[in-house]
């Protein structure tokens, strides 16, 4: 049983730096910073509805400035 423990461990470990490592090719520190960057996202995308993001899209492309967001098709 302890053995099995310690090979859970290790594996655990690995993909604990594994994880790590993917994280940082992405630009994120750690799993903490992943998190909070997660939940920051999570309540600026509950301040404001799609509707209004997509109406806004649809302003600017009128006006003709550039936009990283496009309009919803029929919008």
């Amino acid at each position: 049983m302890s053995v099995d423990i310690g090979r859970e461990a290790e594996e655990l470990s690995r993909y604990y730096s594994e994880l790590g490592r993917r994280l940082a090719q992405s630009g994120v520190r750690n799993i903490a910073e992943l998190i909070s960057t997660y939940e920051q996202l999570r309540r600026a995308l509950d301040a404001v509805s799609r509707q209004e993001i997509g109406w806004a899209a649809e302003q600017a492309q009128r006006l003709g400035v550039p936009t990283a967001v496009q309009p919803a098709p029929g919008g």
